[in-house]
């Protein structure tokens, strides 16, 4: 369907968005080719509107762009150049999950990727994402160090260099939690309660806190032990006062 060029008139791109939503809504595709050719600057807004409505219905997104390259004027033949703008869309989707993920553990479930090293990375953080947030200390230990070496591979290539910025509050948590490899259960849990306190899940930073402490004096003062000897000593008190009343 054409759409008004929206060059000047505010009502006029308020009808090219409206007739967009629209289109998409009414058709419900499976696959979106938009044609942004000689469109004005503002078009490029286009392509991440129907770029939200893609990973929200989980269709397939096609864009491309294309080029004047050169004119030779005694042919008047013109050559063109297309560039495939997904993958620029999706480099902005990996720096919303690159943000997300260390402030709150959370990975949007409703982008869908298509770039095969951002659905690795993607894939890898949720794997850490959902261990933590049921609370699943040893499996989120052992999924941060795979989503740490996945995260590095993708920050050396080419598109990742550009997120390297935005990556490092994931790439510093995964560090943390990579080190809790070599602490004890009690030490572990106080971890993951200061991580949750510091992002506001208040209730499994007390239950982690709780059970940490409890834990750490377990491991402090033997405290399996001191019952053990409690125990013995009522039994053999138990056993003379019965020997007492015997007598």
């Amino acid at each position: 369907k054409e759409i008004p060029a929206g060059q000047s008139q505010q009502q006029e791109s308020e009808f090219l968005f409206q007739t967009i939503l629209e289109e998409v809504r009414r058709r419900d595709p499976k696959e979106i080719c938009m044609d942004l050719t000689q469109g004005f600057r503002h078009h490029s807004m286009l392509m991440f509107l129907v770029g939200l409505l893609q990973g929200l219905s989980g269709m397939k997104l096609n864009l491309y762009y294309s080029m004047i390259k050169c004119q030779e004027e005694k042919s008047k033949i013109q050559h063109f150049e297309c560039v495939d703008l997904v993958s620029f869309l999706e480099i902005g989707y990996m720096s919303l999950i690159l943000q997300l993920f260390p402030t709150s553990f959370n990975i949007p479930s409703f982008i869908q990727l298509q770039h095969k090293e951002f659905n690795n990375v993607k894939s890898e953080l949720g794997k850490v994402a959902q261990a933590i947030l049921e609370n699943n200390l040893d499996t989120a230990v052992a999924a941060a160090e795979s989503a740490a070496q996945q995260v590095d591979t993708f920050l050396k290539s080419q598109q990742g260099q550009f997120l390297q910025a935005q990556a490092s509050g994931t790439v510093q948590l995964l560090q943390e939690l990579r080190q809790l490899q070599k602490q004890t259960k009690a030490q572990k849990m106080l971890q993951f309660g200061r991580m949750f306190l510091q992002r506001h899940y208040f209730l499994n930073a007390a239950t982690f806190l709780h059970e940490g402490l409890l834990k750490l004096i377990r491991e402090i003062t033997d405290f399996d032990a001191l019952c053990l000897r409690k125990d013995v000593k009522v039994a053999s008190l138990e056993y003379k006062a019965s020997q007492t009343i015997k007598m």
